[in-house]
């Protein structure tokens, strides 16, 4: 499976990103292009321990199905986010909003292997490896919905 650790994963990460255009019209769910944009590097920040998010208790933090929602299993469309991680309408700079989601995958991908990652709200404490995996799952799952696979 992909992992943001990869140089050519991030770069073509990257690449599906900048095809991304701020009137963009979702495949399924409510968020804007600029929302996505938005909560996709929100949740990269909460992973390097930029953003605090608060945590949830749950089933997820249960090693077999954390694996399972990290490594195996399709994800749903419409899955309940943090709402910390919610973003609000989209009224920002498109080119800084590139920027920093650039810098938080180069970020990501610079840390590594090694980690330290912070605790996932919902799935709790991972491997860097399922970290990685988790990280480059969640954006392509956002850049599918906008239709850039």
């Amino acid at each position: 499976m992909p992992t943001i650790f990869d140089a050519t994963t991030r770069a073509n990460l990257l690449d599906r990103f900048l095809r991304l255009r701020p009137d963009a019209k979702p495949q399924w769910g409510k968020m804007s292009a600029g929302q996505m944009m938005g909560h996709c590097t929100a949740a990269l920040e909460m992973m390097l321990g930029e953003k605090a998010v608060a945590p949830k208790v749950g089933p997820f933090r249960w090693a077999p199905l954390r694996y399972l929602i990290i490594h195996v299993l399709p994800w749903p469309q419409g899955v309940p986010t943090a709402p910390e991680l919610i973003m609000p309408p989209y009224a920002g700079d498109w080119s800084a909003d590139q920027a920093a989601l650039k810098r938080v995958v180069e970020a990501a991908g610079a840390r590594g292997d090694a980690g330290p990652w912070s605790e996932h709200p919902a799935l709790g404490r991972l491997s860097s490896h399922s970290a990685g995996v988790l990280m480059w799952r969640h954006l392509d799952h956002h850049l599918r919905q906008f239709g850039l696979s």
